[in-house]
């Protein structure tokens, strides 16, 4: 797991995603809603390496989400690199709808697959969440990152769902989590849907 927060950590993301076709995306947010909520941090992997860029944190004392991390054109820089790769996400209109509302940036065009709809095609039943699924393909230790989220989150004061009020770190690992389980269930589905 690698958290970028300066210059010297672009180039190997850079290089990592120059040298990943495909790559998992997944966003962290402070609410539900792309049109008023903000992304707080993002994540990218391929099936075995992740890497996670924080944008805001969460400070309890002033109950406020600062900005941190790399500056704007440097995040663009990353941006505008992945909307050269092949992005697989997990309910990927919530995050391409983020990206394009929060972050500035199309990622529709490089959007490669929905995890979530190559599970619904090739089995309609529930559940249909990242975790769930994943728990229920492969075991309870999928949800122990959720499990250190929910514990971060309540040491800030927050509520079960105020994800953005866990500290980076638990974010960091937590986003990088759901890319690798939407890597490892992208190839699950794509050997389903070849077979079926």
């Amino acid at each position: 797991m690698s958290i970028i927060i300066n210059t010297q950590d672009i180039d190997r993301l850079l290089a990592f995603i120059a040298s990943n076709e495909i790559l998992a995306f997944d966003v962290e947010t402070d609410g539900l809603n792309p049109r008023k909520n903000t992304v707080i941090g993002f994540g990218v992997s391929s099936a075995t390496e992740g890497f996670y860029v924080p944008l805001y944190v969460y400070v309890h004392a002033d109950a406020d989400l600062v900005r941190i991390g790399l500056s704007d054109s440097d995040v663009m820089m990353v941006l505008s690199s992945l909307q050269q790769s092949k992005l697989i996400t997990w309910n990927g209109s919530f995050d391409l709808r983020f990206a394009k509302h929060s972050l500035k940036v199309n990622l529709l065009e490089a959007l490669w697959a929905d995890v979530m709809l190559m599970k619904h095609t090739c089995d309609e039943s529930f559940p249909f969440g990242l975790k769930e699924v994943a728990t229920k393909l492969w075991g309870h230790d999928i949800k122990k990152e959720k499990e250190d989220m929910q514990a971060s989150i309540k040491e800030a004061g927050g509520s079960a769902k105020e994800y953005y009020k866990a500290s980076t770190e638990t974010l960091a690992k937590y986003c990088i989590q759901d890319c690798l389980l939407t890597f490892r269930l992208y190839n699950h589905y794509s050997e389903d849907l070849r077979r079926q």
